[in-house]
């Protein structure tokens, strides 16, 4: 069984042997990094990684993008938890904006 984790990105969750998460700060911006690995835990299945600028200016721009940004992220390990495909980005988006 694949489900649909990302874009068109598919896999099979019972492959799945480990997910880190990791999230890391510049000045400029977040970095928010999904990576899946095998069962053995030495081979990447999937490696996302979104960026989130830290302006002033892109924050007034998409308000939500972090909440956003956070939802996408937690999709991915949802979707292989539950074996099921991962809501798309306008789905997310809306979740963020009645949040």
């Amino acid at each position: 069984m694949l489900v649909n984790v990302i874009g068109n990105t598919y896999l099979n969750p019972d492959a799945v042997g480990k997910l880190d998460f990791s999230v890391t700060h510049t000045n400029e911006e977040r970095v928010n990094r999904t990576v899946i690995y095998d069962l053995s835990g030495q081979h990447v299945l999937g490696d996302f990684k979104t960026e989130v600028p830290k302006s002033d200016l892109a924050q007034q721009h998409d308000p939500v993008a972090f909440k956003r940004d956070n939802l996408i992220h937690a999709e991915i390990r949802l979707a292989l938890h539950e074996q099921r495909d991962a809501r798309t980005w306008n789905e997310l988006d809306q979740i963020a904006r009645t949040e």
